[in-house]
C-alpha cells in the first residue's frame, strides 16, 4: 500500500440538507465526516444553502488511494465492523483504533486521515 499523501480540502460546517445539496464540479468529492459536516476535496470553492454554513480552507487531512487489495488485507482486518458492501459509501470510524473516514467508490477507495494522528496510523497499518 503506498503511503498518504496530503490533500487540499474544504471543511464545510451545515444543516444536513445543505451539505445533501451541495454541488460540486466533476473530480471534487463531497466526505461526509457528520450529519453536518464535511470535506469538499477538489473544489475551489462552494456555494451553501446556509445562511449560517462555515466553510473554511482545511488543509489538516492525508489520503491514502486503495486498492481492493489494499482494502481487503489491509483495511478490512484491521476495523472492526462491516465494510459498507454498496458504493459509493462513506465509512467513518477507527482504522487500527485511530480515527479515520473510508470514501469507497466504485472505481477507487480513500482512507482519509487527520494529519495529526497519520504517522501513527501509517505504522499500525504495516
Amino acid at each position: 500500500m503506498r503511503g498518504p499523501e496530503p490533500i487540499r480540502a474544504l471543511r464545510v460546517v451545515a444543516t444536513p440538507p445543505a451539505l445533501d445539496a451541495i454541488g460540486v464540479p466533476v473530480g471534487a468529492h463531497v466526505v461526509r465526516l457528520a450529519p453536518d459536516d464535511a470535506l469538499v476535496v477538489g473544489a475551489p470553492d462552494v456555494t451553501v444553502a446556509d445562511p449560517d454554513a462555515i466553510v473554511e480552507r482545511d488543509d489538516g487531512w492525508v489520503v491514502w488511494s486503495l486498492t481492493e487489495h489494499d482494502l481487503a488485507t489491509v483495511i478490512a482486518p484491521r476495523v472492526h465492523w462491516p465494510l459498507p458492501a454498496g458504493r459509493p459509501a462513506v465509512a467513518p470510524g477507527l482504522m487500527a483504533g485511530v480515527p479515520a473516514v473510508l470514501r469507497l467508490h466504485h472505481e477507487w477507495s480513500w482512507l482519509l486521515c487527520s494529519a495529526v494522528f497519520a504517522h501513527e496510523l501509517a505504522e499500525r497499518l504495516r
